[in-house]
């Protein structure tokens, strides 16, 4: 990371978070001095006006590897406080934070709307995926701070208390916090947070690519793993070969094109190309569930995205049975992003993406790229697959009576271990 990204500037409703110079040596000097400040904190203490600047010019320079910033009201330039990322371990991406405010300022709630900016510059801009707080046991009001922000105790080491937050906690604590449905925009999403998607057929992942895309712009890893070959879904009349090897590579290729369309690379796709049963539905068997669990394992992810399980999709409702399978035994918490689709029978509103007609009309076109499904709509239901799925995500924004025009609908499953 850049110095210049180091120092940059964060804002709150009432407070900048600016870069430390000279001019604010003497409320440094007090910060570091002051006993009632050091009360319940080890650092290292300055006696005089030159101790404040050397330690201001140690920390622009960069040297002790900190994102440093001078807490400030929009309305006055006197820093009446400090937070910090330190203790930065890039190779375990996680990182400690500590914060001091003057005594004038305690009991104000200046923390709690300063803390969540940090943190979100932690998870967001240096992709960490744990954040660490320490406290004396005494210090009763900054233990209750850092559980107010989902920070967990974690254990004892020397005189402090340790208490961890995770990028998947604080996704968590987010949702929690908010009126259901949430809308995903007004969610911090941490970019390190690993994403995956169990797509039943080709044509899944793009059912809510304006969901993807949000994540995809957001900077999380998208990895898709596309279960069945979906040959059922193309008709005999659609192309000339019509062996199933020749629909599976229909479906493949207007996957890939879609894929490439929306801006993942080849790597980011897995085929996985389960074996079917009699009913040509994905087969509960061993081996397609050790191939489920191979991608699993490979890609890690925090955040999974798959279909409902109450379905009336046979494959839709395979698909969520081998997850919950794969649940039994995991211990790596996870986030399941359950989402509705036109065969969706019920569902929780937990987080909804709202868009517009200029976003619709770029899923249209994503969507559009599997040219066999869209064809067989127009025959078999007078409307193309683009406007099957749109007109579900039109008819859901009006019953939950949205300003926006169009939503995907998500259900949360919360499997996060302590």
């Amino acid at each position: 990371m850049t110095n210049s990204a180091r120092f940059s500037l964060l804002f709150t409703n009432c407070f900048v978070l600016r870069q430390l110079t000279l001019e604010d040596a003497e409320e440094i000097l007090f910060l570091r001095t002051d006993e009632r400040v050091l009360e319940y904190i080890d650092i290292e203490k300055a006696e005089t006006l030159e101790d404040a600047k050397r330690f201001i010019e140690k920390i622009n320079s960069g040297e002790e590897g900190w994102f440093f910033w001078g807490i400030t009201e929009k309305n006055s330039p006197k820093v009446i406080g400090t937070i910090c990322l330190w203790n930065i371990e890039a190779a375990e991406s996680k990182a400690d934070i500590g914060f001091v405010l003057h005594p004038d300022y305690w009991g104000k709630g200046i923390m709690q709307e300063v803390i969540p900016a940090v943190i979100n510059f932690g998870f967001q801009k240096m992709k960490l995926k744990c954040i660490i707080g320490e406290a004396m046991p005494k210090n009763i009001k900054s233990i209750k701070l850092m559980e107010k922000f989902g920070f967990r105790y974690k254990k004892e080491s020397n005189e402090y208390s340790v208490y961890l937050l995770t990028a998947l906690d604080w996704l968590k604590k987010q949702v929690s916090d908010k009126p259901h449905p949430v809308i995903l925009s007004e969610l911090k999403i941490p970019s390190s947070l690993q994403v995956a998607l169990l797509a039943p057929h080709p044509d899944d992942f793009d059912a809510i690519g304006v969901t993807m895309r949000a994540l995809h712009e957001n900077g999380n890893k998208i990895s898709l793993a596309v279960l069945t070959t979906g040959v059922s879904g193309v008709e005999n009349m659609y192309a000339e070969k019509i062996g199933n090897s020749d629909k599976t590579a229909i479906r493949e290729e207007e996957q890939k094109a879609s894929i490439e369309f929306f801006g993942l690379l080849p790597e980011q796709i897995t085929f996985l190309r389960l074996e079917n049963d009699e009913t040509q539905h994905m087969a509960v068997t061993e081996n397609n569930f050790a191939r489920i669990k191979e991608f699993w394992d490979e890609h890690a992810p925090d955040i999974i995205f798959l279909p409902h399980g109450n379905d009336t999709n046979t494959d839709h409702q395979r698909t969520y049975a081998m997850f919950k399978k794969i649940m039994e035994t995991e211990t790596k918490p996870v986030i399941a992003f359950l989402n509705k689709d036109p065969k969706t029978i019920g569902i929780r509103n937990d987080v909804i993406t709202t868009f517009d007609e200029a976003e619709a009309a770029w899923k249209g076109e994503l969507l559009r790229f599997h040219k066999s499904q869209h064809e067989r709509n127009l025959r078999t239901r007078n409307h193309g697959f683009d406007e099957r799925i749109l007109n579900v995500n039109r008819k859901d924004a009006e019953e939950l009576g949205l300003q926006s025009k169009y939503v995907e609908i998500f259900e949360l499953e919360l499997h996060l271990k302590q």
